[in-house]
């Protein structure tokens, strides 16, 4: 109902892991499977992205998976895999392959698709989502950025995409400047343990160039 938006989809968005030690951080993305125009907003050639759409939300346990991440992984369709959740872990059954385009090529595979409500079983709480996206008519962001942020309650925000991206890019930008002060701390602390273990084997052999000194050998 606010002024200058055009669609809201609710999402329920999260984290999960593999349950095979690899440690590789999967994107969990809760959506209205039945929105055709929610769907669209995600996967640019508006099909279905599973073969029974009916049948996929009849199951809690449904996933789509990138197909990228599927073929690293020797998944398939009807696949049983494990996932570590905030909820523990879980297991879910793949019955969609997202094909690499959209969000799926920018994570190169490394994406989980759920029905909305589903998702907010395994991963908040039923009735619970935690983003929602807009799409908002042309030269009207201003606008309807305020118009949302007056219908929002207290401890909600608005935030465009760019302003995301910036925000992981400072963030990125942190991490390598810590990284890099470590390498530095982990180089300087390798030759000092170098020099120490040089100098402890030639104090304990000076006895040796002192003995090669006495019988005529030069110091070169």
């Amino acid at each position: 109902a606010a002024n200058g938006v055009s669609l809201a989809v609710p999402l329920v968005t999260s984290s999960a892991f593999p349950d095979d030690g690899t440690g590789e951080l999967l994107s969990v993305y809760g959506i209205d499977i039945t929105n055709d125009s929610a769907v669209r907003m995600y996967h640019q050639d508006g099909g279905s992205i599973v073969p029974d759409t009916l049948e996929f939300i009849s199951q809690k346990d449904s996933v789509i998976v990138g197909r990228e991440m599927a073929v690293r992984k020797g998944w398939s369709i009807g696949s049983k895999i494990r996932l570590v959740t905030p909820n523990g872990v879980q297991w879910f059954t793949v019955r969609g392959l997202l094909e690499a385009e959209g969000l799926a090529a920018t994570l190169r595979g490394r994406l989980i698709v759920m029905d909305l409500q589903a998702a907010e079983v395994a991963f908040t709480s039923p009735g619970q989502i935690n983003q929602i996206d807009l799409i908002v008519s042309p030269g009207k962001e201003d606008q309807a950025a305020q118009a949302v942020t007056a219908a929002l309650p207290p401890g909600l925000r608005v935030e465009r995409p760019s302003a995301q991206k910036e925000a992981m890019r400072s963030g990125m930008a942190s991490m390598q400047t810590m990284l890099s002060a470590m390498g530095w701390l982990a180089i300087v602390a390798g030759f000092l343990m170098c020099y120490s273990r040089l100098g402890a084997v030639y104090e304990a052999r000076s006895w040796e160039a002192g003995l090669l000194r006495s019988i005529g050998m030069r110091r070169s």
